[in-house]
């Protein structure tokens, strides 16, 4: 019981940090990424093919975190779901290599046609998959400096209270011992 919660939380802190960086490089672009996703159905479709590619769980985690941020539309998260072979492809990878390519440039086509095809039904139907996020403003700065050179020591030694209690828990915790406090 405690190794599936185990699992349960990882898989939960590992999405919701997958969340996480979509948004901060969505807020970073100020946007641009997403408006160019949004004119592109072909690069959703090449993107979540990719993405669905990718060994492991990784690809279809963040497929599905874009598409909650509604960068993706549904037939881009079809093309993931039909290209991904999950925590299999290692297996696969190791044990027939040639096998597994080819197995995967096959689903690679063959999850951006169905990806293609379910926006097709969708959009028939009268079915708007993609809206526009605005509920996440981006906050427009005119200049970024979120690793700002020289200053990270400085930064650290000087964190907000939440970050120096969140730095002892994971240290006492044995999470990591990189953390000073």
């Amino acid at each position: 019981m405690i190794q599936v919660f185990n699992q349960s939380l990882m898989v939960t802190g590992f999405v919701f940090v997958m969340m996480l960086v979509i948004e901060y490089i969505n807020v970073l672009s100020s946007g641009k990424w997403q408006q160019s996703l949004a004119l592109h159905k072909m690069s959703q479709y090449v993107l979540a093919g990719f993405l669905g590619a990718v060994p492991g769980c990784l690809g279809a985690f963040v497929v599905v975190a874009m598409y909650s941020h509604r960068l993706l539309s549904l037939g881009a998260v079809v093309t993931a779901m039909i290209t991904t072979t999950g925590d299999e492809a290692f297996i696969m990878l190791a044990m027939i290599p040639k096998e597994a390519l080819i197995l995967t440039c096959l689903l690679f086509i063959i999850g951006i046609i169905a990806g293609f095809l379910a926006d097709l039904v969708m959009e028939h139907k009268g079915i708007n998959t993609v809206e526009e996020c605005k509920e996440l403003p981006l906050h427009s700065v005119e200049s970024c400096r979120c690793y700002p050179k020289g200053n990270i020591l400085q930064q650290w030694k000087q964190r907000s209270p939440f970050r120096t209690t969140w730095a002892r828990l994971v240290h006492l915790n044995g999470i990591g011992s990189e953390f000073p406090y």
